[in-house]
């Protein structure tokens, strides 16, 4: 067991950053540049489909709102423990505890509901996105790196994640070595980033594919994910709540890449492309 752990990946003794007298959180701050960093992607995509971005910049402040506040309450009811943190843990979002699946949701909800007030096309908008969830994700899975959580089952595997006992279940104190879900679920999604990308360039996806593809990619690898994670959780049947989550919405979103695919609208020029000066003639659309 000493060689393994001679060969793991050590885990940082705290989840600050000092710089100077300001101690930051890693976990926000890698949460905020993975969100920085997105708003770029999204930005980009919006405009080179022809897209104002000035009606992005006016939205992007309330989807990331929507995102935060959606992921937060996900997870207060299935996996906060509310007997240690309490009501003040609640708001304590630098401490992890924000969830996927109420980022999607928070998120879908201000992304339908902006773009009606403002007349925006929601699957396009979802499109441009999509990547930069993805980016996000890589960046902010690292967060969990330095909170020492959400990890997986013991292993002596080279790359297994030394784990602090203070961090372990009380059924694996005896294991310095964990599995790095984090990392796994951060190189996946670069993966995934990838294919999504190719796979604009390479097929005519109509409106809303892109959108379909990504999540229904990352849930067929976070169903996997979630099998090897020893963290609490709320379970159904016998399997965590979120596995159960990511196999509904691989098979649904599949369903609906497919339906979008032979019935969804093809993509044109947006507005702002379309209304070039007279004898210019305006460029292809760029997916990405």
């Amino acid at each position: 067991m000493m060689g393994a752990v001679l060969a793991s990946i050590p885990s940082p003794s705290n989840g600050t950053i000092d710089l100077g007298p300001l101690p930051l959180h890693a976990y926000g701050l890698l949460l905020a540049i993975g969100v920085l960093v997105g708003s770029k992607i999204a930005e980009t995509r919006w405009v080179r489909r022809g897209y104002d971005r000035d009606d992005f910049s006016a939205l992007v402040v309330w989807v990331v709102v929507g995102g935060v506040v959606g992921a937060r309450v996900y997870h207060l009811f299935t996996g906060y423990d509310w007997d240690e943190g309490g009501i003040v843990g609640t708001v304590k979002i630098w401490e992890g505890g924000l969830s996927i699946w109420g980022v999607i949701a928070g998120g879908v909800i201000a992304v339908v509901v902006l773009a009606r007030v403002k007349h925006l096309e929601t699957l396009v908008l979802m499109d441009c996105m999509a990547p930069a969830v993805l980016t996000a994700q890589a960046i902010g899975r690292w967060g969990n790196w330095f909170n020492q959580e959400l990890y997986g089952k013991p292993t002596d595997l080279p790359w297994a994640l030394e784990i602090d006992p203070a961090h372990r279940p009380a059924e694996f104190l005896a294991e310095p070595t964990f599995h790095p879900t984090f990392l796994y679920e951060s190189i996946y999604c670069l993966i995934l980033l990838g294919v999504l990308l190719w796979a604009e360039r390479r097929f005519r996806f109509r409106k809303g594919q892109t959108v379909a593809l990504w999540l229904s990619g990352y849930t067929f690898g976070r169903f996997f994910f979630e099998q090897l994670r020893v963290d609490p959780a709320q379970e159904v049947f016998g399997m965590r709540i979120n596995a159960w989550v990511s196999a509904i919405v691989c098979v649904g979103t599949a369903a609906w890449f497919v339906w979008l695919g032979r019935r969804g609208q093809p993509y044109t020029q947006g507005p702002a492309a379309t209304a070039t000066p007279a004898g210019t003639r305006a460029s292809p659309e760029s997916p990405d």
